[in-house]
């Protein structure tokens, strides 16, 4: 399974997941094919490698704030 399927399933509610979690892509393919992809399965937010370590976690604290994300049991 690859995050295009895994990022579907989520959003369809499946596998007993919150279908509006925030999903943030993290991928090489910096293409417009694939963005147009990934934000056609509704993914929150795209991040590119190389990884710039303060831009990945601005982007996780703005599209967690979006969201109030329930504490795992």
């Amino acid at each position: 399974m690859d995050g295009f399927e895994t990022t579907s399933i989520i959003r369809k509610g499946g596998a007993d997941c919150d279908s509006q979690i925030p999903i943030i892509v993290l991928t090489a393919d910096n293409t417009s094919q694939t963005r147009k992809k990934i934000f056609e399965l509704d993914a929150n937010d795209l991040v590119t490698k190389p990884v710039n370590g303060p831009f990945l976690f601005s982007k996780i604290n703005k599209n967690a704030s979006t969201k109030k994300l329930s504490k795992v049991a």
